[in-house]
């Protein structure tokens, strides 16, 4: 009587990583409403964006004012001041800013504008026309390559005049002022951490929850049919490159007596002494599964062909070159032997490998 069984080994891999995701916050501007200075009207609506709120960032500056008198208009002032809105109080100039170098993009409502070079400091942008006739109308100008102040939170006015003179001086037309703010750029991060999940057993979960049983018997092996026994592992990975599953033990053996492997893939032959497995569902024996869930893995060349069997010590039998959902596996065992096939209880012990690169 000859008996045959065997163990399997359960092996898990996980490696570490570390990726993060950065996100930050763009920009915010206020409106502010600030008290009137005597005589000259005040533009409404108006407002400023900009392109970005950090710190000493260079950017873009857009104003947008509606003005209420009707005239002559030969400049318009922008002056930046760190302390207060209000026409006629002293103006400190932001530390860090830089308007000097900006370049007026687009222009609209009232046209014709340059950037008075002799006129613009640092802190101050005059843009200069030849005088004519203005009605009331939305203005807008976007002024490019502005640096922003360098100190972090800080509430920044600008003081917008309209004026008769073509440098900026003498009386206000219209005035008004708007303001916005520098601000720390926020991080949100976090990390994926890497994965691998294996498990083998008799019978394991598809998520690998659990993993039941280590021992397989054949039973009474016998000349005029075939024996089967079957395990199960399962498998998933976030790793970009996947995962490959690798077989290692010897074929059955009891003292110096073999089952011959098959080293290449064979049908099973009653009568005739062998060894091998595959990973799909058979008819000749009945035995087997295809693999199950919804991952990417997949039986490697081989162990793939129905009614096929292959047992080479160190070759892959599963996997996949994609990140994957679980997949379980049913590793069907088949043992034939001939009617010479020495007495003995044949065993073997086998070592499930699953690797990912990371």
């Amino acid at each position: 009587m000859l008996r045959g069984g065997f163990r399997t080994k359960n092996t898990n891999k996980l490696a570490s990583l570390i990726k993060v995701v950065s996100a930050f916050v763009l920009f915010s501007f206020l409106n502010y409403n600030y008290m009137e200075y005597a005589r000259a009207a005040s533009m409404t609506p108006r407002s400023v964006t900009i392109g970005s709120s950090l710190p000493s960032e260079v950017t873009y500056h857009n104003f947008r004012f509606t003005t209420l008198t009707g005239g002559f208009i030969s400049s318009i002032v922008f002056e930046y001041c760190s302390n207060l809105p209000f026409y006629g109080t002293p103006c400190t100039t932001p530390l860090g800013l830089d308007v000097d170098n900006s370049i007026l993009t687009t222009q609209s409502g009232i046209t014709g504008f340059s950037i008075s070079a002799p006129d613009t400091t640092a802190s101050r942008i005059v843009l200069t026309k030849a005088p004519a006739m203005s009605a009331p109308v939305l203005a807008e100008y976007r002024f490019d390559n502005i640096t922003n102040q360098s100190t972090t939170n800080q509430t920044i006015f600008v003081r917008i005049s309209t004026h008769g003179s073509a440098d900026g001086t003498g009386p206000q037309i219209d005035e008004g002022a708007v303001a916005y703010a520098t601000v720390e750029g926020v991080g949100v991060g976090g990390y994926v951490p890497p994965y691998l999940t294996f498990c083998v057993g008799v019978n394991v979960a598809l998520n690998c929850s659990t993993a039941d049983g280590s021992l397989l018997n054949f039973g009474e092996l016998s000349e005029s049919t075939s024996s089967t026994v079957s395990s199960q592992f399962a498998g998933a990975t976030n790793d970009s490159s996947g995962y490959a599953v690798y077989i290692t033990g010897g074929t059955m053996t009891s003292g110096n007596e073999i089952i011959p492997p098959l080293t290449n893939n064979a049908q099973s032959q009653i009568g005739t002494s062998q060894f091998g497995i595959n990973l799909v569902g058979n008819n000749n024996p009945s035995a087997g599964s295809s693999v199950e869930g919804t991952g990417t893995s997949i039986p490697a060349t081989g162990y793939d062909v129905v009614n096929s069997f292959r047992y080479n010590t160190g070759e892959r039998i599963a996997g996949t070159t994609l990140p994957t959902n679980p997949n379980r596996f049913t590793i069907t065992y088949l043992v034939n032997v001939s009617a010479d096939q020495p007495p003995g209880v044949y065993a073997s012990s086998f070592t499930y490998t699953a690797v990912a690169s990371f």
